[in-house]
């Protein structure tokens, strides 16, 4: 049992994020099983902002560990 939460996460950066960096972040949502409606690293280098429904009971934590190996992007997150 549980419920969905709808998520939006944004990104915002001093310069554009390269392939390299969008194919790190999409791993670090993948291991995490949280789907944005990013299917490819490409989506993460063309849009700022993503949208989930998901049960993502780890969110602090997740989005804790995130920042700590990106800390040239502000994550923004509402849900």
């Amino acid at each position: 049992m549980g419920y969905y939460t709808d998520f939006e996460l944004s990104m915002n950066t001093k310069k554009e994020i390269d392939k390299e960096a969008a194919q790190k972040i999409f791993n670090e949502f993948s291991k995490r099983k949280i789907d944005f409606f990013f299917n490819t690293p490409e989506d993460i280098m063309d849009d700022d902002t993503f949208y989930a429904n998901a049960k993502w009971y780890n969110w602090k934590k997740d989005m804790s560990e995130i920042s700590e190996l990106f800390p040239e992007i502000e994550f923004f997150l509402c849900g």
